[in-house]
């Protein structure tokens, strides 16, 4: 005890307990500072883990909406092709009633094969599809349907008369339309895809 009074009294007393005070807050504040900075470490780690997490998600998402407008796009093509072979065709030979009504009848058939498989993409995935994508192609599926329901009314090519308006609708103007709102179709994919970057 007399060698530390004596040590006191050498360092200067009051400035050797103040050092000593200092050194002993000068290491709980580092050892704060440590916890703060491994707790702040680990807090990032985690961040960095989430956000690495959430960004192979979106590109799954990205991936997985790409194939899915391609088949899309692809389904539709096909639908498009089956649904402008149905239009009757003006020909200079006459051929037999029954040949002709076979063929168109193979056409139409194509169309509503198609028409169906475009039906079950959408029942499938039309909710992760875009609102405007499934709308415009609902408005495509029930031109088709009121196209075949004329062509079913008046079946034998020749009860189609050219000159009805009815006709026009169906066999000319639909077809713009649908070939419009296909590129509405590929404008709205466009976009969508553009965003999700």
């Amino acid at each position: 005890m007399k060698m530390l009074g004596e040590v006191f009294t050498f360092l200067g007393g009051a400035s050797f307990i103040i050092l000593l005070i200092k050194i002993y807050l000068d290491y709980k504040k580092k050892d704060v500072l440590q916890k703060k900075q491994y707790e702040l470490e680990k807090e990032l780690s985690n961040i960095k883990t989430k956000q690495d997490s959430v960004l192979f998600m979106t590109n799954k998402q990205y991936e997985k909406e790409f194939e899915l407008f391609v088949e899309l796009l692809e389904l539709l093509g096909d639908f498009i092709l089956d649904f402008n072979a149905v239009t009757p065709k003006i020909e200079k030979v006459v051929r037999n009633e029954k040949e002709e009504r076979e063929e168109f009848s193979d056409r139409l058939e194509k169309v509503r094969i198609s028409r169906n498989r475009l039906v079950k993409f959408i029942t499938k995935y039309g909710a992760l599809m875009p609102k405007n994508v499934d709308d415009i192609i609902s408005s495509i599926i029930e031109t088709n349907d009121q196209r075949n329901f004329y062509v079913d009314k008046h079946f034998v090519l020749r009860l189609i008369d050219m000159n009805d308006d009815n006709y026009k609708y169906i066999f000319e103007t639909s077809l713009d339309e649908v070939h419009d709102r296909y590129d509405d179709v590929k404008e709205e994919i466009k976009v969508y895809l553009g965003n999700l970057k």
